[in-house]
């Protein structure tokens, strides 16, 4: 069987089936996902690197991505990698001395656009699909001064490399509503997933989904609509319910998404 490489970060590996999960079932592909939650681009670009120069791939498989937030501090500690999402969100790593200390608006494009433009000189052949979770650029700037936008240093950068970026298709409008229309997780839900698959992804690469897939997925996503009761219960942790919900109701759907995401540690040469 074929194989589907995918890479990004929860938008792209998480509780219930995304994307990635979609299109491996409608082509009938084996997922191996290296996306990974709270990741940014330099883990992205990181695996994509690792992926690629220590398997063995074949002309027939696929690999695509979905890049991350431009506000993530990836790190490589004792073989594993390690994704503490947005440094605006998360006190307990970061919080405002280190933002203060540390952080800046040219240094974090510099990278993202170095990060994404490697890639795609380094691999770009290889790619199938490429979009990008969150608008390029988007700042969550802590600064008293300029609480919106990025400052004057960063500017130069964008105006001098911002050119070196692959046009994407930027998912802009996956969360900002309720999961499954109750939850309290933004994620987007399978709904999105399988709009994404079939509006923006699959036109792009001259592909229609198949009915059975649309029907299937659809029904996953009906069935936690309608078990509003079971989730209010567990409301303090929405992704442990899922496992079990998905576990109980879809039992093959969880075993594969499970089976698909891949160890966060680094990996061996072939």
């Amino acid at each position: 069987m074929n194989t589907l490489y995918t890479f990004g970060c929860s938008f792209t590996a998480y509780s219930w089936p995304t994307w990635a999960d979609i299109i491996a079932h409608d082509l009938d592909l084996e997922l191996k996902n290296f996306a990974q939650l709270g990741l940014g681009n330099y883990g992205i670009a990181g695996k994509l690197l690792e992926v690629n120069e220590s398997q063995i791939l074949d002309e027939s498989d696929i690999l695509m991505v979905l890049w991350s937030s431009w506000d993530r501090e990836d790190r490589l500690k004792n073989g594993q990698w390690f994704g503490e999402g947005s440094v605006f969100c998360n006190d307990e790593v970061y919080g405002l001395e280190w933002l203060k200390k540390f952080y800046d608006d040219s240094d974090k494009i510099m990278k993202n656009i170095f990060w994404i433009h490697s890639v795609n000189k380094m691999y770009g052949d290889k790619i199938t699909w490429q979009g990008s979770g969150f608008d390029y650029y988007r700042n969550d700037t802590y600064a008293e001064d300029n609480p919106i936008g990025i400052d004057h240093y960063a500017r130069q950068v964008i105006n001098n490399y911002g050119n070196l970026l692959p046009e994407l298709y930027c998912w802009s409008d996956a969360e900002h509503q309720p999961s499954f229309g109750y939850f309290q997780d933004s994620h987007p839900d399978i709904k999105k997933h399988l709009a994404l698959v079939e509006n923006i992804i699959y036109p792009s690469i001259g592909k229609e989904i198949k009915k059975e897939t649309v029907d299937y997925f659809s029904e996953v996503q009906y069935s936690i609509v309608k078990a509003r009761k079971f989730f209010r219960k567990h409301k303090d942790d929405e992704g442990r319910a899922m496992g079990k919900f998905l576990n109980k109701n879809w039992p093959e759907l969880f075993r594969k998404i499970n089976k698909a995401k891949q160890p966060k540690t680094i990996l061996k040469k072939f």
